[in-house]
Protein backbone atom coordinates (compact mmCIF):
# COMPACT_ATOMS: atom_id res chain seq x y z
CA UNK A 1 0.00 0.00 0.00
CA UNK A 2 2.91 2.77 1.01
CA UNK A 3 5.00 1.64 -2.07
CA UNK A 4 1.88 2.35 -4.33
CA UNK A 5 1.36 5.72 -2.80
CA UNK A 6 4.78 6.45 -3.28
CA UNK A 7 4.45 5.15 -6.89
CA UNK A 8 1.30 7.52 -7.71
CA UNK A 9 2.92 11.00 -6.20
CA UNK A 10 6.39 10.09 -7.37
CA UNK A 11 6.43 11.45 -10.76
CA UNK A 12 4.73 14.63 -9.47
CA UNK A 13 7.59 15.59 -7.29
CA UNK A 14 8.57 18.78 -9.85
CA UNK A 15 5.39 18.84 -12.05
CA UNK A 16 1.96 19.04 -11.96
CA UNK A 17 -0.64 16.46 -14.00
CA UNK A 18 -3.47 18.46 -15.61
CA UNK A 19 -6.02 19.52 -13.33
CA UNK A 20 -8.75 17.12 -13.69
CA UNK A 21 -6.06 13.68 -12.97
CA UNK A 22 -5.14 15.76 -10.11
CA UNK A 23 -8.54 16.57 -9.12
CA UNK A 24 -9.02 12.27 -9.52
CA UNK A 25 -5.75 11.70 -7.53
CA UNK A 26 -6.46 13.58 -4.06
CA UNK A 27 -9.89 12.67 -4.50
CA UNK A 28 -9.01 8.95 -4.46
CA UNK A 29 -6.54 9.27 -1.68
CA UNK A 30 -8.15 11.43 0.56
CA UNK A 31 -11.27 9.29 0.18
CA UNK A 32 -9.23 5.65 1.06
CA UNK A 33 -6.19 7.27 3.43
CA UNK A 34 -7.68 10.46 5.08
CA UNK A 35 -6.35 13.87 4.38
CA UNK A 36 -2.48 13.98 5.70
CA UNK A 37 -2.90 16.97 7.09
CA UNK A 38 -5.65 15.63 9.91
CA UNK A 39 -4.79 11.49 9.70
CA UNK A 40 -2.50 11.15 12.34
CA UNK A 41 -0.15 8.36 13.06
CA UNK A 42 -2.22 6.64 9.97
CA UNK A 43 -0.57 5.22 6.39
CA UNK A 44 0.76 8.56 5.50
CA UNK A 45 3.32 8.73 8.49
CA UNK A 46 4.92 6.04 6.46
CA UNK A 47 4.59 7.65 2.74
CA UNK A 48 8.23 8.73 1.98
CA UNK A 49 8.13 12.58 2.97
CA UNK A 50 8.80 13.82 -0.75
CA UNK A 51 5.62 12.00 -2.16
CA UNK A 52 3.93 13.27 0.70
CA UNK A 53 4.58 16.67 -0.26
CA UNK A 54 3.14 16.28 -3.38
CA UNK A 55 -0.28 15.57 -2.19
CA UNK A 56 0.03 18.52 0.39
CA UNK A 57 0.97 20.83 -2.33
CA UNK A 58 -2.30 19.79 -4.17
CA UNK A 59 -4.59 20.03 -1.06
CA UNK A 60 -3.23 23.87 -0.77
CA UNK A 61 -4.91 25.00 -3.66
CA UNK A 62 -7.95 23.72 -2.28
CA UNK A 63 -7.55 25.07 1.34
CA UNK A 64 -6.78 28.58 -0.51
CA UNK A 65 -9.39 28.68 -2.68
CA UNK A 66 -12.13 27.09 0.72
CA UNK A 67 -10.81 29.79 3.00
CA UNK A 68 -11.95 32.26 0.40
CA UNK A 69 -15.10 31.44 -0.41
CA UNK A 70 -15.98 30.72 3.39
CA UNK A 71 -14.66 33.99 4.29
CA UNK A 72 -16.51 35.79 1.62
CA UNK A 73 -19.26 34.63 2.69
CA UNK A 74 -19.13 35.54 6.20
CA UNK A 75 -18.15 39.05 5.44
CA UNK A 76 -20.01 40.76 3.68
CA UNK A 77 -18.52 44.87 3.32
CA UNK A 78 -15.28 43.92 1.49
CA UNK A 79 -16.05 41.88 -1.82
CA UNK A 80 -13.61 43.13 -4.01
CA UNK A 81 -10.66 42.75 -1.15
CA UNK A 82 -11.41 39.29 -1.25
CA UNK A 83 -11.79 38.97 -4.59
CA UNK A 84 -8.43 40.40 -5.24
CA UNK A 85 -6.87 38.65 -2.22
CA UNK A 86 -7.55 35.73 -3.79
CA UNK A 87 -6.20 36.16 -6.93
CA UNK A 88 -2.89 37.33 -5.05
CA UNK A 89 -2.59 33.77 -3.03
CA UNK A 90 -3.84 31.42 -5.97
CA UNK A 91 -0.93 33.25 -8.62
CA UNK A 92 1.28 33.05 -5.90
CA UNK A 93 0.12 28.89 -5.49
CA UNK A 94 -0.06 28.15 -8.77
CA UNK A 95 3.76 29.98 -9.41
CA UNK A 96 5.17 27.34 -6.87
CA UNK A 97 5.87 29.84 -4.43
CA UNK A 98 2.99 28.71 -1.88
CA UNK A 99 3.73 24.48 -1.16
CA UNK A 100 1.07 24.32 1.83
CA UNK A 101 -1.38 25.33 3.55
CA UNK A 102 -3.64 25.32 6.50
CA UNK A 103 -7.06 26.94 7.51
CA UNK A 104 -8.28 27.78 11.24
CA UNK A 105 -11.98 29.24 11.08
CA UNK A 106 -13.46 31.67 13.80
CA UNK A 107 -17.00 30.45 15.03
CA UNK A 108 -19.46 32.16 12.43
CA UNK A 109 -16.93 30.72 9.30
CA UNK A 110 -16.88 26.91 11.26
CA UNK A 111 -20.61 27.55 10.48
CA UNK A 112 -20.39 28.07 6.93
CA UNK A 113 -17.57 25.50 6.02
CA UNK A 114 -20.44 22.95 8.03
CA UNK A 115 -23.20 24.56 5.57
CA UNK A 116 -21.45 24.22 2.25
CA UNK A 117 -19.65 20.99 3.04
CA UNK A 118 -23.77 19.49 3.99
CA UNK A 119 -24.19 21.14 0.18
CA UNK A 120 -20.92 20.05 -1.85
CA UNK A 121 -19.40 17.00 0.25
CA UNK A 122 -16.21 18.92 -0.99
CA UNK A 123 -13.35 17.37 1.50
CA UNK A 124 -11.42 20.67 1.48
CA UNK A 125 -14.43 22.21 3.70
CA UNK A 126 -13.70 19.27 6.38
CA UNK A 127 -9.65 20.26 6.69
CA UNK A 128 -9.58 22.95 8.87
CA UNK A 129 -8.24 24.05 12.62
CA UNK A 130 -10.21 26.38 14.95
CA UNK A 131 -9.08 29.95 15.86
CA UNK A 132 -10.35 30.75 19.56
CA UNK A 133 -8.20 34.20 20.54
CA UNK A 134 -9.34 36.67 21.36
CA UNK A 135 -10.27 38.00 17.95
CA UNK A 136 -13.16 36.22 17.71
CA UNK A 137 -14.16 37.08 14.36
CA UNK A 138 -11.16 36.28 12.87
CA UNK A 139 -10.16 33.29 10.69
CA UNK A 140 -6.65 32.72 9.76
CA UNK A 141 -4.74 31.08 6.87
CA UNK A 142 -1.55 29.71 7.22
CA UNK A 143 0.61 29.30 4.11
CA UNK A 144 4.15 27.58 4.07
CA UNK A 145 6.57 29.18 1.05
CA UNK A 146 9.87 27.81 1.28
CA UNK A 147 11.20 28.01 4.65
CA UNK A 148 9.02 30.81 5.39
CA UNK A 149 5.24 30.73 6.80
CA UNK A 150 2.77 33.51 5.90
CA UNK A 151 -0.51 34.32 7.93
CA UNK A 152 -3.11 36.03 6.25
CA UNK A 153 -6.44 36.62 7.84
CA UNK A 154 -9.79 38.36 8.02
CA UNK A 155 -10.89 41.23 9.04
CA UNK A 156 -8.97 43.93 9.27
CA UNK A 157 -5.74 41.02 10.21
CA UNK A 158 -2.64 42.00 8.94
CA UNK A 159 -0.23 39.54 6.84
CA UNK A 160 2.57 38.12 9.05
CA UNK A 161 5.47 36.33 7.27
CA UNK A 162 7.83 34.40 9.73
CA UNK A 163 11.80 33.23 9.43
CA UNK A 164 12.52 29.86 10.30
CA UNK A 165 13.23 29.76 14.14
CA UNK A 166 11.18 33.00 14.53
CA UNK A 167 9.21 32.72 18.17
CA UNK A 168 5.68 33.60 17.18
CA UNK A 169 5.93 31.10 14.00
CA UNK A 170 3.17 29.09 14.07
CA UNK A 171 3.11 25.36 12.94
CA UNK A 172 1.18 24.12 10.31
CA UNK A 173 -1.26 21.29 10.43
CA UNK A 174 -2.50 22.09 14.79
CA UNK A 175 -6.11 21.50 15.42
CA UNK A 176 -6.41 24.87 17.44
CA UNK A 177 -4.84 28.54 17.00
CA UNK A 178 -5.27 31.45 18.90
CA UNK A 179 -4.43 34.59 17.03
CA UNK A 180 -2.88 36.72 20.05
CA UNK A 181 -0.50 34.08 19.77
CA UNK A 182 0.72 34.59 16.22
CA UNK A 183 -0.03 37.92 15.86
CA UNK A 184 2.80 40.83 15.81
CA UNK A 185 2.67 44.54 16.76
CA UNK A 186 2.07 47.33 14.46
CA UNK A 187 5.33 48.25 13.29
CA UNK A 188 7.09 45.25 13.48
CA UNK A 189 9.04 44.96 10.20
CA UNK A 190 7.76 40.95 9.96
CA UNK A 191 3.68 42.32 9.44
CA UNK A 192 1.96 44.54 6.93
CA UNK A 193 -1.69 46.22 6.44
CA UNK A 194 -3.90 45.38 3.66
CA UNK A 195 -3.63 49.41 2.31
CA UNK A 196 -6.04 49.73 -0.15
CA UNK A 197 -3.27 50.72 -3.19
CA UNK A 198 -2.20 46.94 -2.83
CA UNK A 199 1.46 47.48 -1.82
CA UNK A 200 1.07 45.00 0.86
CA UNK A 201 1.54 42.57 -2.08
CA UNK A 202 4.74 43.93 -3.38
CA UNK A 203 5.64 43.48 0.29
CA UNK A 204 5.15 39.87 0.41
CA UNK A 205 6.77 39.32 -2.91
CA UNK A 206 9.60 40.92 -1.54
CA UNK A 207 10.32 39.47 1.75
CA UNK A 208 9.45 35.85 0.46
CA UNK A 209 12.35 36.16 -2.11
Amino acid sequence: MIEAINLLLRPWVRENPVKSDQKFMTDCLVSHFDDPRIAGEHVWKDVDPVCRGVLLRWLAGDSILAFMDIISAVEHKNPETWRMRREFWTRLYDEGTVSEAWVALHPEAVVEAQSRYDRTQNMSLKAYAKQSGKRRDTSLLIMRAGNKVIVEGSHTYRVHIFREGALQRPELYLGLYKDEEITLEQGNPNTWSHDPHGRWREWVRERLK
